[in-house]
């Protein structure tokens, strides 16, 4: 049996423009799968993770948000400038990007 490859959601919930919680999809993170496929391919590691838009990852003060599910790792307040990063240190370096991590829910992480 093939092994699934581990999968990095983007929030790209889009709330009403006057709602009083923030909205990813307004902090630009709807560019971002776009994005972020374009930045595997050009560091060769395409194979490496599944990316995947979802809704809501409950960290709206913190979006854009970006979440790799099985490592539990999330990232907060990311720029479309951070994508590049994220992909060759993390991805493709398995070196997380701690300065972006959203610190309160890194506290639900699991051992590895």
């Amino acid at each position: 049996m093939e092994s699934q490859k581990p999968i990095v959601y983007i929030c790209t919930n889009l709330r009403p423009e006057h709602s009083p919680k923030p909205s990813c999809a307004r902090r630009g993170s709807e560019k971002f799968l776009e994005i972020f496929k374009q930045e595997l391919n050009a560091n060769g590691c395409a194979d490496k993770v599944d990316i995947e838009n979802s809704g809501c990852l409950g960290a709206c003060e913190d979006g854009a948000t970006v979440m790799f599910f099985e490592e539990q790792i999330w990232y907060g307040n990311v720029q479309e400038s951070d994508v590049a990063r994220i992909v060759k240190e993390h991805i493709k370096e398995g070196k997380p990007v701690e300065e972006l991590f959203i610190r309160r829910l890194m506290t639900r992480r699991k051992a590895l």
